[in-house]
């Protein structure tokens, strides 16, 4: 587990498997976007002395909601997620575009289905520099497959994310970073952001130090689905990772 803090928040990543999920804490309280197991939640929350108020799930997957029903059971948080998604479990669904406050902070959510028909990304302007958690949608270096969705979901959505503001810190659903930065440079070899990047992901690796979060101005310089300017390169490229 790893521990970030910022202003009047801590975000707090915890690792299972290739899933990175977050618990972020502040006042006494906490909220837990996509969490594969309830386990390390429950802990970090008796070792804090907080209480879980809210459950953030960007999408359906059973990596991103496995600890969901365990963590209700147990705390009784209310649970938001993507309209029109179908999880066993009582959560309100939210639209593109609409907000909720956890305790005088402000998340919006925003549609970014291209890795499922139902998925939203959470985008907090504050505390500085802003905090995007993106789930499945944009990955540190990448973005999440497609499956027989249309390409144009995804890419409309990574370009969504790619209006905000370029110091936002972004949290995304899983680390595959080694081998996302290996496609780009079999794209880019001579790209020096993504050399630099990935011996500096490696270190951090070896290290066992966080590579979360990324930053979106990092990503414009190191991510190519981000940085595809249409459609059909955008589809080109990620057939071309499916493949990799």
């Amino acid at each position: 587990m790893w521990m970030r803090n910022y202003d009047g928040l801590v975000v707090a990543l915890l690792p299972w498997e290739d899933n990175v999920f977050c618990v972020l804490l502040r006042d006494g309280g906490a909220l837990v976007v996509d969490p594969p197991v309830a386990a390390p939640v429950s802990a970090l929350l008796r070792e804090r002395g907080a209480s879980l108020d809210a459950i953030l799930i960007t999408h359906a997957d059973w990596d991103h909601i496995g600890g969901v029903p365990e963590l209700i059971s147990a705390h009784a948080p209310t649970v938001y997620g993507p309209e029109g998604a179908t999880m066993a479990f009582v959560f309100r669904g939210l639209r593109d575009g609409e907000t909720l406050n956890w305790r005088g902070l402000e998340f919006r959510a925003l549609d970014t289905r291209g890795h499922r028909p139902q998925h939203v990304a959470f985008y907090a302007p504050a505390p500085a520099p802003g905090l995007l958690f993106s789930g499945d949608s944009l990955f540190a270096a990448g973005c999440g497959r497609i499956f027989a969705n249309p390409p144009e979901w995804m890419f409309t959505a990574l370009q969504k994310l790619a209006a905000l503001p370029r110091e936002t810190h972004v949290y995304c659903g899983h680390d595959y970073l080694e081998d996302n930065l290996a496609f780009a440079l079999s794209l880019e070899p001579d790209n020096t952001a993504m050399k630099d990047r990935l011996a500096d992901v490696r270190a951090r690796h070896q290290a066992r130090d966080p590579v979360l979060p990324s930053t979106l101005a990092l990503e414009w310089e190191t991510n190519p689905f981000l940085r595809a300017r249409d459609v059909e390169t955008f589809a080109k490229l990620r057939r071309a990772k499916d493949s990799f």
